[in-house]
């Protein structure tokens, strides 16, 4: 949802008759509409890849902008940035740090802090890390933690007041989970201190997908899917095709306690994501 919560963006893929080859991609589009009494379509915009990943920012005449985050390879290891205009669908002259060249998958942009929260990796080194760049642009960083989960699967978001971080990673402790690559759960980064800590009450045979805040920072919010202990055990990668799943949207204080679901549905397959990325405006 835009900053004024009057605009939506989100991502869609034509469902093709076979299943594509990896290496070349998908027929991907952002679609953006308004949210409200809406008589005319929305704007479909083609951006075929690997992934599309829209997130909002305010540029600095105050106007609205979706800043879409493109893999350039199969390993998601370096993005490509472009803005879009959300009346048109049309691309937007984007700030001058905003050039379409790969770079780190930005996950938040904070005007306080006036820096952009990052899933930075790299391939060589076979590091991942959360950082905080001053500029899409730019190879210094601020490290804020490593993280342990597979390419494009961590989702992060600043507070309010831009002092904490609400994040998703893997956690290595949960070991049948994460052979498979589905351990995420939230995190709570304090940017101040360095501390990182679960947040508490996350079930144990979840995997987190998505994260946010309240608008007055009091509250978060969490979309999880339900694992099956039984079928992490096995060498089918938690999968069976034959089994549902349940997905759930919480919301729970700052911290994580008073945990309650508003949302619940069912999966048609045990590896759905029911629920995906959540915004709260």
């Amino acid at each position: 949802m835009s900053p004024d919560g009057k605009w939506v963006a989100a991502a869609a893929m034509t469902i093709p008759e076979a299943f594509p080859r990896l290496d070349k991609g998908f027929d991907l589009k952002l679609v953006v509409r308004k949210i409200l009494d809406v008589p005319d379509a929305p704007k479909v915009i083609d951006l075929p890849g690997f992934t599309v990943e829209p997130h909002w920012l305010r540029i600095p005449d105050g106007e609205s902008v979706v800043v879409v985050a493109r893999a350039t390879n199969p390993g998601r290891t370096a993005y490509k940035h472009s803005a879009i205009n959300p009346k048109t669908g049309a691309p937007q002259d984007p700030p001058p740090d905003w050039l379409d060249d790969a770079r780190p998958r930005v996950l938040d942009f904070d005007a306080e802090v006036m820096g952009y929260l990052c899933e930075h990796r790299d391939a060589e080194k076979k590091t991942a890390k959360l950082v905080l760049l001053a500029s899409p642009l730019g190879d210094k960083f601020i490290l804020l933690t490593d993280l342990k989960s597979p390419p494009g699967s961590v989702a992060a978001r600043f507070s309010p007041d831009g002092k904490k971080v609400l994040f998703t990673d893997g956690d290595p402790a949960r070991k049948d989970a994460h052979k498979w690559g589905k351990s995420q759960r939230p995190y709570l980064f304090d940017v101040a201190t360095g501390k990182r800590e679960p947040l508490v009450g996350f079930p144990e045979d979840g995997q987190a997908v998505g994260v946010c805040w309240s608008p007055d920072g009091k509250r978060v919010a969490y979309t999880w899917t339900r694992l099956h202990a039984d079928l992490l055990a096995t060498d089918g990668r938690g999968d069976d095709p034959r089994r549902q799943t349940d997905g759930f949207l919480v919301v729970a204080d700052a911290d994580g306690r008073n945990a309650r679901a508003i949302a619940t549905d069912k999966g048609r397959v045990s590896s759905a994501f029911v629920f995906g990325q959540v915004d709260w405006r």
